[in-house]
């Protein structure tokens, strides 16, 4: 299976058109490439317009575990640690997984844009602040195509009875 990184929504990435009304998982893989830990780790999803918020999580949970939680359309994990390639803290991760699902809405066909970005505020000093988000598109379609059938005779007399089946 092929999903973008760091995003994989759904995995999105996978199949990009979702039935209305469908759920769609969008993998978040969270990464520190630096050498340090980081610490008190943000990520903040502004879901598009239209989707609705299910859930959210750190896949791998435990020590350094981020804590996920939805207001308003944004869906924002904190507190999580990653670990540097210096492996200064043994046993936590220089990257983690966040899973976040939503309901897609009851629409004919519409395509949506989630964009999500790491320390969103900047709050954690690092060498490259052009890495920090990712985005993936996917549309949603009805999975719906009713048809209409009419058969019956082409003409009618006047006060005749004729049948149709439809």
């Amino acid at each position: 299976s092929k999903c973008d990184e760091p995003i994989n929504p759904g995995c999105a990435g996978d199949v990009n058109v979702f039935d209305s009304g469908s759920l769609i998982t969008y993998e978040v893989e969270v990464r520190n490439n630096g050498t340090d830990p980081a610490f008190q780790v943000v990520v903040r999803d502004p879901l598009p317009a239209g989707l609705t918020f299910v859930s959210a999580q750190d896949v791998l949970g435990g020590d350094g575990s981020f804590l996920c939680g939805e207001s308003g359309g944004v869906v924002t994990c904190t507190g999580g640690t990653l670990d540097g390639s210096l492996d200064l803290i043994p046993g936590l991760p220089t990257q983690r997984t966040l899973e976040i699902v939503v309901r897609a809405p009851q629409v004919r066909q519409q395509t949506y844009t989630n964009q999500v970005f790491i320390d969103p505020f900047n709050a954690i000093a690092e060498s490259n602040e052009t890495n920090n988000s990712a985005r993936d598109t996917s549309t949603v379609a009805s999975p719906y195509n009713l048809t209409l059938d009419k058969d019956g005779p082409t003409t009618a007399q006047q006060n005749n009875t004729e049948s149709y089946v439809i």
